[in-house]
């Protein structure tokens, strides 16, 4: 008997008001920041990301990730430097 193929699910998820279709398991601070620019970014680091689903909410680092459920909202903004 041959063994069933695994294909990936698409998983509709909402950065920054607008919907993506995904195909991976976990999105990046760095992925999340590529769909909100619709485009590579030299320097990622200046972006706050947050994200929320059914279970959970948080934030996201450079170099960190979340496992992606469908549905879940991303939000991507620039920091703004505070003036002292």
């Amino acid at each position: 008997m041959a063994k069933a193929l695994k294909i990936p699910a698409h998983k509709t998820v909402t950065v920054n008001g607008e919907e993506h279709n995904v195909v991976a398991e976990k999105l990046s601070y760095e992925d999340v920041v590529q769909l909100t620019t619709k485009g590579p970014v030299p320097d990622t680091s200046g972006f706050k990301v947050t994200y929320k689903n059914r279970k959970l909410r948080g934030s996201l680092r450079p170099g960190q990730d979340v496992t992606v459920d469908a549905g879940m909202v991303f939000n991507a903004a620039r920091k703004t430097k505070r003036v002292r």
